[in-house]
């Protein structure tokens, strides 16, 4: 089938769209695509008026049946139909039954090929305004920038919007998933429907990390919540379970060296995280250090560290406040979540809370 083009052949390509929309049509199901699939990502007119005639007829009636689709087109647009591609509306739509390529089962990725001709041609459409405005000798550079790249960061989220999974199941349907997993966990004996933190009570008391959870571990600052998180880390990734540890504050060595001492502590070495930082562990514990790290090489744990510095105006008074007067009642003063200490030319703290003796004698908070 050929269509009146008002664009190129070479830049669209019209049998992907016409294939999600013979779908839609023949037996393809409306709701997978309905979440990030609109109008106005299909290039050609015509298709933009069929796919807003589908959605209101799922809509509406629950079905894409052609029949019931053709009268949901306005009259109007049956003449853009018959101008563009010399049919009318419901013969259209008859033959697209023959554009199809894979069928219902390639919808998603069908839905994903239209929305990623529609974002190739409007990124063109963008680099040829580009173009025509910085041949403007009166434009200002740093506005044509920011306007283009607000245009491409829109085109992207677009791209980065795909199918989600469907949320509505029966009550059937659930308790059927959760007998297979206790049917599961009955099989490994050892009481998890997930994923282990390494951590035997919690193990107990939760049956395992399971995917699709979100779990936060609260204390109060300095109380051994990183630790905690990097000791599980380490456990998980040891039964082979990919883990990513993003970390805001501390960086990715010193997270290393809380590594260290949590993998030596299995093998029965003791040693303080303090002393590897300050490198006054000896020679003996280093080794035994060492020959503890090699069990754990190449497991599935990857740091992400944020190397922006956290600025003092990001913390109230207040805060400040409880932790001076932590650190003077008790001369320790935590480096790695409250940066280094007073008396340090980079120390955090506003000055104005300072006082002369605060950082003198003051030890380093082991956590």
């Amino acid at each position: 089938m050929k269509i009146k083009l008002e664009i190129p052949d070479a830049a669209y390509v019209p049998e992907i769209e016409q294939d999600v929309l013979g779908t839609l049509l023949f037996g393809g199901d409306f709701r997978q695509v309905a979440s990030f699939l609109r109008d106005d990502h299909f290039v050609h007119e015509v298709h933009r008026i069929l796919f807003r005639a589908i959605r209101a007829a799922f809509d509406q009636y629950g079905s894409a049946n052609p029949a019931i689709v053709s009268r949901l087109i306005p009259e109007d647009a049956a003449l853009v139909f018959a101008q563009k591609t010399d049919h009318a509306p419901l013969a259209y739509m008859a033959a697209l039954a023959e554009q199809i390529v894979v069928g219902p089962a390639g919808l998603d990725r069908g839905a994903q090929a239209v929305k990623a001709q529609w974002a190739r041609l409007k990124t063109g459409e963008i680099a040829g305004l580009l173009r025509q405005t910085a041949h403007d000798a009166t434009a200002d550079p740093k506005e044509i920038i920011q306007g283009v790249a607000s245009e491409l960061d829109e085109v992207a989220a677009e791209l980065r919007s795909g199918p989600r999974r469907k949320t509505m199941r029966t009550m059937d349907e659930a308790t059927s998933a959760a007998l297979e997993e206790v049917r599961e966990a009955q099989q490994r004996g050892n009481g998890l429907t997930g994923y282990t933190w390494g951590l035997s009570d919690i193990n107990t008391a939760t049956g395992g990390i399971h995917p699709g959870e979100m779990v936060i571990i609260g204390a109060r600052p300095s109380m051994g919540k990183t630790a905690v998180a990097l000791s599980i880390a380490l456990r998980t990734a040891s039964t082979g379970i990919g883990v990513g540890f993003l970390s805001l504050e501390m960086g990715a060595q010193k997270l290393a060296m809380r590594r260290l001492t949590d993998i030596a502590y299995d093998w029965g070495v003791k040693v303080p995280y303090t002393d590897l930082i300050k490198g006054t562990v000896s020679e003996t514990n280093l080794s035994a250090i060492i020959e503890a790290n090699q069990s754990a090489d190449n497991l599935p744990l990857w740091i992400a560290e944020q190397h922006q510095q956290i600025r003092p105006a990001s913390i109230g008074t207040d805060q400040w406040q409880k932790r001076l007067k932590f650190a003077r009642d008790n001369s320790k003063w935590h480096v790695d979540a409250w940066g280094p200490a007073p008396g340090n030319p980079e120390c955090r703290v506003p000055a104005h809370l300072l006082q002369q003796a605060d950082g003198q004698g003051w030890a380093e908070w082991e956590v």
